[in-house]
């Protein structure tokens, strides 16, 4: 679960900080080695993987949502933790009260969430200093943010406890590794009492009987208080009464409050926040939380889309494959019951081709894929009637690329950069879509360039899709056997958006033209218009 307990430390304060987004990136620690992610940030971007987001994110807490950005971009998970979640899914669906249950515990700890998080990265400016909430000073001396920081693990470990039995291996794990945290060492010190020893902060029990300063949560310290109070007597009454030595007490409790918050915040409040920040018992909660948030949150998606889901069959393969049929979008379809399915085929052949007029779904289509692909390597729904795949190693989808002034090698070279970055990290397990190869050169060397470009992804073996109206590239695959070749379906002038068997010759270009106004003829009534 948590590898690196101090990373998710710091991460969670960028979160409430607000100096990062809940899909920033990952922070690394020092010599730590940047975990392996299913997709560049281009494809990130180019497959709407933010919108996608949006449409699952219905968690509670910042944790869940962490985790849900973890999943969605990160590694893929292995067939057997897929799996488990697809059982913990299966659960989920059949036990109404289970989830009504998790949603009321989760919705719990996000009240108090935030208030472990500005404890464990607060510093206190004391009350003659002002709030920065940005850099999370807080005015005072740090005694209320522990009293309230310190509420969240050891009720969230009582109510886990109070749950409905579950049965999936999943959840029994993630609600156990929350409710045996009531037993751990840190839960003890977040409870209480602290005691400082010579073997450093310790509980009741470890304490035993060995000298120790115990931890009052609070400025008022009574002992103290009392001998500041009748400090001055110790001079006699007559003289405390009617001497300058009247005022010790004030002096004292001048020096007394410096003194005592000093002490409490270098002796136990920031100890104590460092010992929780990088405990992996106390981190190893805020996990399962996190996983309990996303697993209710993929529930709350299947519940919410318009049509038909399904938990697909995944498997690992020594070559991507991918059989769909009935797939909508996860985006697009979420709340249209007529989006209009389609059935998909990344099996027998290693490279397919999509053409068809523009404003056909062609675009669509591939999304549909890649989204599909991730949903379901983060053990989610998707959106078909029926969904076998593998799980794949890394997912990229080129678009056409525009060169900057920067370039020095014009739009053909650009592309063909980002075009080798991709060939260089497919392996046979990964998904690739391309959105046209070869542009800003001659028919010609386009033509050929395309060839060997799909060549190369063939013998790697690689599931390649390749958005084209080139379809001359197309008929030469066709004339060898190999590829398959899906066009936008067109009734009468009316484009179907539902793909069927062959090769697109005609783009429709004069359409589009004619929709946005710049036809031939838009543009000689524009010029005999300037001319009068």
């Amino acid at each position: 679960m948590i590898n690196n307990a101090r990373g998710l430390a710091k991460r969670l304060f960028q979160l409430v900080t607000g100096k990062v987004e809940s899909r920033g990136a990952p922070v690394l620690e020092e010599g730590e080695v940047p975990r392996k992610l299913i997709m560049d940030a281009a494809t990130h971007q180019v497959a709407e993987i933010d919108g996608l987001l949006d449409e699952l994110d219905t968690t509670h807490t910042l944790i869940g949502k962490e985790v849900l950005y973890r999943s969605v971009t990160g590694q893929a998970g292995s067939v057997d933790e897929i799996i488990a979640k697809q059982e913990a899914l299966k659960e989920l669906a059949e036990d109404k009260e289970l989830v009504s249950a998790i949603d009321k515990l989760l919705r719990e700890a996000a009240v108090k969430e935030s208030d472990y998080y500005n404890f464990l990265f607060a510093k206190y400016t004391g009350y003659m200093g002002s709030t920065d909430s940005d850099k999370l000073e807080f005015q005072g001396y740090g005694y209320a943010e522990h009293r309230a920081g310190m509420k969240l693990l050891p009720e969230l470990a009582e109510d886990a406890s109070q749950l409905p039995k579950v049965k999936s291996p999943y959840l029994k794990s993630l609600i156990g590794t929350i409710s045996s945290f009531a037993e751990k060492r840190e839960c003890q010190l977040m409870e209480g009492p602290v005691y400082k020893t010579s073997s450093g902060l310790q509980t009741k029990e470890e304490k035993g009987f060995k000298p120790s300063i115990k931890f009052r949560d609070t400025l008022i310290k009574p002992t103290l208080v009392a001998i500041i109070a009748f400090a001055p007597m110790l001079f006699g009454p007559a003289i405390a009464q009617y001497t300058p030595l009247w005022m010790l007490h004030i002096v004292l409790f001048g020096i007394y409050i410096p003194v005592v918050t000093g002490f409490d915040q270098e002796t136990f409040l920031y100890p104590l926040a460092k010992l929780f920040a990088e405990s992996k018992e106390a981190n190893g909660v805020l996990d399962a939380l996190g996983r309990l948030d996303e697993i209710l949150a993929f529930q709350q998606y299947a519940n919410s889309y318009a049509t038909k889901v399904i938990l697909p069959n995944v498997y690992s393969a020594n070559s991507h494959t991918l059989e769909l049929k009935g797939a909508r979008n996860p985006i697009l379809g979420k709340r249209d019951a007529g989006y209009v399915a389609n059935d998909v085929s990344l099996s027998e052949q290693r490279v397919t081709f999509i053409t068809g007029p523009n404003s056909g779904g062609k675009t669509a289509l591939c999304k549909t894929i890649t989204q599909i692909q991730l949903l379901a390597q983060i053990g989610c729904y998707v959106p078909a009637d029926e969904a076998s795949l593998s799980i794949v190693d890394g997912i990229y989808y080129q678009t056409p690329e525009v060169n900057t002034l920067a370039a020095d090698v014009g739009r053909f070279g650009t592309e063909l950069k980002h075009t080798k970055a991709i060939f260089m990290k497919t392996t046979p397990n990964s998904l690739v879509v391309l959105d046209e190869l070869a542009e800003g050169t001659t028919y010609e060397e386009k033509l050929q360039t395309s060839i060997v470009i799909l060549d190369g992804f063939m013998k790697l073996g690689n599931s390649t899709l390749l958005v084209t109206h080139n379809h001359e590239l197309a008929d030469y695959y066709r004339d060898q056997g190999i590829g398959v070749f899906r066009q936008v379906g067109i009734e009468g002038d009316r484009l179907t958006h539902y793909f069927v068997d062959g090769i697109s010759t005609n783009s429709h270009a004069d359409k589009v033209a004619e929709k946005i106004g710049f036809t031939a003829a838009d543009i000689n009534i524009f010029l005999d218009e300037k001319k009068r």
